[in-house]
Formats: C-alpha cells, sequence, structure tokens
C-alpha cells in the first residue's frame, strides 16, 4: 500500500516562486533572498526570506539496518500469513455470495410455483363457473322448449276438438 494518496487526490505542488509570492533572483551577496509581495498602493515591498520556511531536506536516506535471516523470515512468514488470511476472507465472500445468489434463485423459483398454482386454481375455477353456467343455460332452453311442446300439443287437441264440431256446421 502506498503511503501517500494516488496523483489525482493530491493538490499540485507549486514551486516556491508561486508559494509565498515572487521571489527575487538570489545573488552572490544575498544568499536569503528577497521575496516582494504586493502592497495596496500597488507598490512592491521587499523584504527577506525567513530561514524557517525553507524545509530541510537530508542529502541522502536513511540508512537501512541490516536484517538478519531470521528477521527476513519473519517477515516471509507474516507475509505469507497476510496472503492466506486475504485469501480466506475472499473465498468467505465468494461463498457468502453463492449463498445469497442460490437464496435469491430458490426464491424465484418459489413464487414462480405459487403463481402458476395460483393462475391454474382462478382458471380451473373459472373453467367449472362456465359449465356451471353452460349447464344453466342448457336445462333452461330444453325447458323452454318442453313448454312450447307442451304449448303446441295443447293447440293441435284443442283444434282437433274443434274441427270435428266445425265439419258437421259447414255441412
Amino acid at each position: 500500500m502506498a503511503p501517500f494518496p494516488p496523483r489525482s487526490c493530491r493538490k499540485p505542488a507549486l514551486p516556491k516562486a508561486f508559494a509565498g509570492g515572487a521571489t527575487a533572483p538570489v545573488s552572490a551577496g544575498n544568499a536569503a533572498g528577497v521575496t516582494s509581495a504586493r502592497m495596496p498602493g500597488g507598490h512592491g515591498k521587499l523584504a527577506p526570506q525567513k530561514r524557517e520556511s525553507v524545509p530541510e531536506f537530508p542529502l541522502s536516506p536513511p540508512k537501512k539496518k541490516d536484517l538478519s535471516l531470521e528477521e527476513i523470515q519473519k517477515k516471509l512468514e507474516a507475509a505469507e500469513e497476510r496472503r492466506k488470511s486475504h485469501e480466506a476472507e475472499v473465498l468467505k465472500q465468494l461463498a457468502e455470495k453463492r449463498e445469497h445468489e442460490k437464496e435469491v434463485l430458490q426464491k424465484a423459483i418459489e413464487e414462480n410455483n405459487n403463481f402458476s398454482k395460483m393462475a391454474e386454481e382462478k382458471l380451473t375455477h373459472k373453467m367449472e363457473a362456465n359449465k356451471e353456467n353452460r349447464e344453466a343455460q342448457m336445462a333452461a332452453k330444453l325447458e323452454r322448449l318442453r313448454e312450447k311442446d307442451k304449448h303446441v300439443e295443447e293447440v293441435r287437441k284443442n283444434k282437433e276438438s274443434k274441427d270435428p264440431a266445425d265439419e258437421t256446421e259447414a255441412d
């Protein structure tokens, strides 16, 4: 892991000339340098640069102590332990993700089955209601047909009973 944030997050480093105002050129007689700061009247003011503002950097990186074989071995073992721990964590997360996917899939299958059952029950109920309506309509039509046949038969009987009498009167 890097000790610094990525370049995109850091502020760009400004040269010293822009950090505290304009710096006058340093001459051999003026080793401290002179800073020019603008005053409200538009005239520049010259002031000597302070020594405290210049950070001191070591000329060489800090010397690393020589590591013994045991220390190197300990570091390698610690790195191996971190790698194994990270691998175990990743495997655990993958297992949890797979378990969640299984649960979601099982729930979707269950909801689909429930929907299918409800649709089938609804369709069966509708078909039964249609069958009962059709049977009731057929029974009503048969009843009207019987009534009509009965009426026709009555009319025929009445006509037959009146007909012989009408023939005798017509002669």
